[in-house]
């Protein structure tokens, strides 16, 4: 299947980026100062009507994970150096990916050999790989209590509105195609690489966060019921099991059958 999104750089005529996206990717190539991206090709868009295809989302999320990029923190001078570099290092066969410069310190860059360089970002990688799904603090202990009485899970009410359909818990961009048309989407955050999820979503059911995160927004704008700060909703919910997200009242029900 040919690719449905490509990153800047590869971005070279109007038949397959569009006009805005030919001419950005020309100007990353000959070296001008234009933030990293990637665009949907034409072909991808071609006779789209309705929501964006499951493929389509997995790519996407896949695409914000090699940018590495953070919105804020990437705008900053210092920041900004070590993505150069880190791009540079890819460039010399040091580094597999840019964002594996965040592993290394400032004068790790400059001053340890290059084969040395990348057995330790090899290692670093990994020992955070092993790490991430290790919460720094318990949400569940951090998260205002609903009382609940039957429910599975309860949180705050962040986006009015009831909705059932089977729950579909994904926890990392590579796993956005697995959300399917009606599932409730039950996710431990969001962030902007996750929006078009809300398209497929009957609702959704995040383990962090409050009524004025990012979630909770969307929410609302797709009209779709929200409950936040379940702290154990990727937890106790499953794949597959059908319940009722109310929204109003910040409650994950078992659906009755």
């Amino acid at each position: 299947m040919a690719p449905q999104t490509l990153p800047l750089r590869e971005c070279r005529t109007f038949a397959q980026a569009g006009g805005k996206g030919a001419i950005l990717g020309e100007l990353v190539r000959i070296g001008q100062p234009v933030p990293d991206g990637f665009v949907i090709t034409t072909a991808a868009l071609a006779g789209l009507t309705g929501p964006l295809p499951p493929e389509l989302i997995t790519q996407i999320g896949q695409q914000y994970e090699l940018l590495g990029a953070s919105a804020t923190a990437e705008d900053l001078p210092g920041a900004t150096t070590l993505v150069e570099l880190g791009r540079r290092l890819v460039a010399e066969g040091i580094l597999d990916r840019v964002d594996d410069v965040w592993h290394c310190r400032w004068d790790e860059l400059v001053t340890v050999p290059r084969g040395d360089l990348r057995r330790r970002v090899t290692d670093r990688r990994a020992r955070r790989q092993h790490l991430e799904g290790v919460p720094l603090i318990s949400i569940a202990n951090r998260v205002g209590r609903v009382e609940g009485g039957d429910a599975l899970v309860t949180g705050t009410p962040a986006s009015r509105g009831q909705a059932s359909g089977p729950v579909r818990v994904i926890s990392h961009p590579e796993d956005f195609g697995r959300l399917r048309s009606g599932d409730v989407l039950v996710c431990p955050y969001t962030n902007p690489a996750w929006t078009p999820l809300f398209q497929r979503a009957a609702a959704v059911v995040v383990d962090s966060g409050g009524s004025g995160s990012h979630a909770a927004i969307v929410a609302r704008e797709y009209q779709i019921p929200a409950v936040m700060g379940t702290g154990t909703g990727t937890v106790v919910l499953t794949d597959g099991v059908r319940v009722r997200v109310d929204g109003d009242r910040g409650l994950v029900l078992a659906e009755e059958s």
